[in-house]
């Protein structure tokens, strides 16, 4: 838990640190002041390793790190087509050639078997359709790769995939589970398989044609999955459309256009909903093809999308209270009982800190309840162990005040229990921040 802690404060530290300055640099990070809009650019980071052959499509999120791919593997020297990244940093913490004299597109990460999904890359030893499973252990270390299965028969010869999503749907039967597919071949199609690379279905992407220096394009390059919705990018278009996954219908959409990087075209996507969560923000990341290797992350509507495949969870709550100490050791005390669901109540949070400081919840204007693969509460009470939350109430008696945070329920009898907690009165200024783990007290998530 120590090491989350500190992962967590020196993150929070670089977020700080980069709120107040903006390179371009061959390593660079960047992060957008403050917005509440879908499609607001929250950060933009540059990863410190490029793929030698200047390209590479595939990002994923697994709840810690970034991962991204190349879709070759370059000389005979450098044959690394899979990279683990710090995803506020962009310092690549892990490298692995996954397919030899070969390379990989497009990467998903599935939650619920640990483990990565790839699509082929233009040097792949079939010349195209392939998919790889890329399974690791609990420290996200790689450990074994494999070809699962090959779709180049159903969606014709494409040697690089620049689309896929892990959907696991009912997390409860496994054997639902799909990969939503599109290739790099200018396709308007998506297809979903089973995870035996059986057809289950194939669909028109939700896009539409856009010009770009007198030519007409648009075409499918991304695709993300979390939940009821599909997230369907553009390959020169510069936006992404979000439809119903079952019925196809429309949700919405925004623009990736990002004015500092007028080059950036999206292709593989991924759902964040862990890193910027300090900030009250879930988000997207689309990634750049061509080097350097960069991405960027589009605020999305809080809940909308879980991570790993995983629907966001709706139903539950989470109860409890107790003291934590702030890094200069004053003690805060706090009692909740929250919902998943924000419209189901009671919802209740009261926060007490210094010399009579009160925040008094008055309204939860967001819930997102979620399983952080790194805790495993024993006995596990939920499908869930980490709630995050935000809401306006009465700071000192004057309402107006902001309440942001994360609370942790990381089994008995507590003193692992976590809480990230940002108090802003009605100017905006920061009353009140915390990050610890329980001095004493209890967080209980409760199935319902």
């Amino acid at each position: 838990m120590k090491k989350i802690i500190d992962k967590m404060f020196k993150g929070m530290r670089l977020l700080t640190a980069a709120l107040l300055t903006c390179g371009a640099l061959l390593f660079s990070i960047c992060v957008q002041p403050a917005h509440a809009a879908v499609g607001d650019l929250v950060y933009s980071i540059t990863f410190s390793a490029n793929c030698e052959s200047g390209v590479g499509v595939g990002i994923a999120f697994d709840g810690a790190n970034l991962w991204y791919s190349c879709a070759e593997y370059g000389t005979e020297q450098s044959k690394l087509d899979l990279f683990r990244a710090d995803p506020i940093t962009g310092v690549v913490t892990a490298s692995y050639n996954i397919v030899p004299n070969g390379g990989l597109g497009a990467l998903s990460y599935d939650a619920t078997r640990n483990a990565l999904w790839a699509g082929s890359g233009l040097g792949g030893p079939g010349g195209g359709g392939e998919v790889y499973r890329i399974d690791m252990d609990s420290a996200k270390n790689v450990v074994g790769s494999a070809l699962v299965f090959d779709v180049d028969s159903i969606v014709g010869n494409c040697s690089l995939d620049d689309g896929l999503a892990f959907d696991a749907k009912d997390i409860a039967n496994p054997t639902d589970d799909v990969i939503y597919y599109s290739n790099d071949c200018m396709t308007t199609t998506i297809w979903a398989f089973d995870l035996a690379g059986n057809s289950v279905e194939s669909f028109l992407w939700g896009g539409s044609t856009c010009i770009i220096n007198g030519f007409t394009t648009g075409y499918n390059s991304g695709l993300a999955v979390g939940g009821q919705l599909l997230y369907e990018g553009s390959n020169g278009c510069s936006h992404v459309w979000v439809v119903d996954k079952a019925t196809k219908a429309f949700s919405f959409g925004f623009s990736t256009v990002v004015a500092g990087d007028p080059n950036f075209r999206d292709e593989d996507l991924e759902c964040d909903t862990s890193t910027f969560s300090a900030l009250g923000k879930h988000v997207m990341w689309s990634k750049e093809a061509y080097s350097p290797m960069r991405a960027h992350a589009f605020e999305i509507e809080f809940g909308s999308c879980g991570v790993g495949g995983v629907p966001p969870i709706t139903e539950g709550r989470m109860t409890g209270g107790g003291s934590v100490f702030t890094v200069d050791g004053m003690r805060v005390t706090h009692g909740f009982e929250l919902h998943c669901d924000a419209s189901q109540g009671p919802n209740n949070l009261e926060v007490n800190w210094g010399k009579g400081n009160n925040f008094h919840l008055e309204n939860l204007t967001s819930a997102f309840c979620s399983d952080d693969l790194a805790i495993s509460p024993k006995p596990p009470a939920a499908d869930f162990d980490t709630y995050q939350g935000s809401g306006t109430g009465r700071y000192n008696g004057v309402s107006g005040a902001t309440a942001k945070w994360t609370f942790t329920d990381a089994g008995e009898p507590g003193k692992n229990d976590m809480i990230k907690l940002t108090i802003t009165d009605g100017s905006g200024s920061t009353v009140l921040a915390v990050s610890n783990s329980l001095n004493n007290g209890n967080h209980q998530a409760h199935q319902e």
